[in-house]
């Protein structure tokens, strides 16, 4: 017998989320030798405010099947347990609580698996402040010989978590360290100007791309 697990996402409870019924159009992915999700991949999600409440999904499944809460969700709980896993069996909810986010915006996942089948729901909370990365000078002018430079950078991110992209040949030793970009800029043996950029980044608790771009003009 073929195993189907397909969700429906509804809000319920003190605080409700954004409604998602996606019954008719929903994906159904086959395991096989377990198949991998982007990471950056969202298959299903239910968008909560930042203050505590409850919520809920339909499963439709002609087995038993259980759903997990992954790592990195300890702010949500299902309702009468205190067990990140429960079983489950056909056609079925799953209510779950989440508490209050006094910090900046998060995500987690609920992995419902079935033999032969999986399928996942990303809960994708409202944080108490926009996530950002600001570098204090947006340009810097690099004299024709070249030279060290740093700028400072402030962000809701850690440092650690702090990722550049810099691809100009012409930038060396460019890394980020206490939250101060630093970099080198090689001489201009050119007669014209030119551009490089550098952008500084990270990705937030929604695996969404924060970023900012420093403009580097040499004489």
């Amino acid at each position: 017998m073929k195993r189907i697990l397909i969700i429906t996402i509804t809000a319920v409870g003190l605080i409700s989320c954004v409604a998602l019924d996606d019954a008719e159009y929903a994906e159904v992915i086959s395991l096989g030798a377990l198949v991998e999700v982007p990471e950056n991949k969202v298959l299903k999600s239910i968008d909560c405010p930042k203050e505590f409440g409850d919520s809920s999904f339909n499963v439709l499944a002609n087995c038993a099947y259980t759903a997990a809460v992954s790592d990195g969700g300890e702010w949500i709980s299902f309702k009468g347990t205190d067990s990140k896993v429960i079983s489950m069996e056909g056609n079925s909810q799953i209510d779950f609580s989440y508490t209050s986010n006094n910090g900046e915006r998060r995500m987690a996942k609920i992995v419902l698996e079935a033999p032969g089948r999986t399928d996942t729901v990303c809960v994708r909370q409202s944080g108490a402040y926009e996530s950002f990365v600001r570098l204090m000078k947006e340009t810097v002018t690099a004299v024709k010989e070249g030279g060290e430079y740093s700028v400072v950078i402030e962000s809701s991110g850690i440092s650690e978590s702090l990722r550049i992209e810099a691809l100009d040949e012409n930038l060396s030793d460019v890394v980020i360290e206490d939250k101060i970009l630093s970099f080198t800029v090689a001489p201009n043996t050119m007669i014209d100007k030119r551009k490089m950029t550098i952008e500084v980044y990270y990705l937030d608790g929604w695996e969404e791309r924060i970023s900012s771009t420093l403009t580097i003009t040499q004489n």
